[in-house]
């Protein structure tokens, strides 16, 4: 038994042991976007969605249900978890593991964001985790604990062990990575996860939630949310969340354009915004 999720862009499926007559596994769930709170995962039996697979239909209710599309087992806040699952039942547990930090905040700061604050989480004993989006080729960036760069850490010699007030780290490439950093030891480490957006921001505005900007996730190189347009609604891009560079549609052809027209929608749907400013959604009515 596997589970497969965001934290590994469904494209590496971890193995569960069995443990006391269920599967289990532990694995670190650092996403905050839109479309899966901190994470999401499906048990799959041969690791692979090719074979029996199993996730939760809404209203999520502990017990795993066969296939299906939409039915991710959500966990709702970062941390480590053990999942268990028991393959008899279906009954399945996420139970959160202890965590406690010495400094009360940590954020990534770099190239990639404008030198501002992104907040990392606890998530283990001294353990801190985030997902950044790394959009150039040659970003860099540091650790600070406690956002006023008092308390910062980069990297003199590039051996994966921070230096207090050290040298910009180099990041390793364009795309999204998950950064871990043990305030302990200092040893940080990224692991990549998957393509970055071509741009640090885009928003979705609807008429069915007063046009407010909400952020959309990036997905596999493009922006994307889930979207309940109810039994109508109109709604737009948005770059920057403040209308400098939005997107409609004057005439349908799912190729947004820029200052166009709304786009009507009813339903729920996975809606998804590309690079190059075309558009699309997949329907589950």
């Amino acid at each position: 038994m596997f589970i497969i999720g965001s934290p590994r862009n469904y494209a590496q499926a971890l193995p569960m042991q069995c443990v006391n007559g269920a599967w289990e596994v532990d694995e670190l769930f650092a996403g905050t976007g839109n479309v899966f709170a901190a994470g999401a995962f499906k048990f799959v039996q041969n690791g692979t969605f090719n074979g029996p697979n199993w996730g939760d239909l809404r209203p999520a209710d502990g017990i795993a249900d066969p296939g299906g599309d939409e039915n991710d087992i959500v966990v709702p806040n970062p941390g480590t978890y053990t999942v268990r699952f028991d393959d008899r039942t279906l009954r399945y547990t996420l139970t959160r593991k202890p965590s406690r930090c010495a400094q009360p905040s940590m954020s990534l700061r770099g190239s990639f964001n404008g030198w501002g604050k992104q907040d990392m989480f606890c998530v283990g004993q001294g353990q801190w985790a985030a997902i950044a989006m790394f959009i150039g080729p040659n970003e860099q960036y540091k650790l600070d604990a406690l956002g006023d760069w008092s308390t910062n850490f980069g990297d003199d010699n590039g051996d994966g062990i921070a230096d207090p007030s050290g040298a910009n780290i180099a990041a390793p490439g364009a795309g999204r990575y998950l950064v871990t950093f043990d305030e302990g030891s200092l040893r940080y480490a990224l692991r990549f996860i998957s393509p970055a957006c071509s741009r640090p921001t885009t928003f979705i505005r609807s008429s069915n939630n007063g046009w407010q900007a909400v952020a959309m996730e990036c997905e596999n190189g493009h922006y994307a949310i889930n979207l309940d347009a109810g039994s109508g609604a109109e709604y737009k891009f948005d770059a920057f969340g403040d209308w400098s560079l939005n997107w409609g549609d004057d005439n349908g052809d799912l190729r947004a354009d820029q200052n166009g027209a709304n786009i009507r929608l009813s339903g729920v749907h996975h809606v998804h915004f590309y690079n190059d400013a075309r558009y699309a959604y997949d329907t589950h009515q």
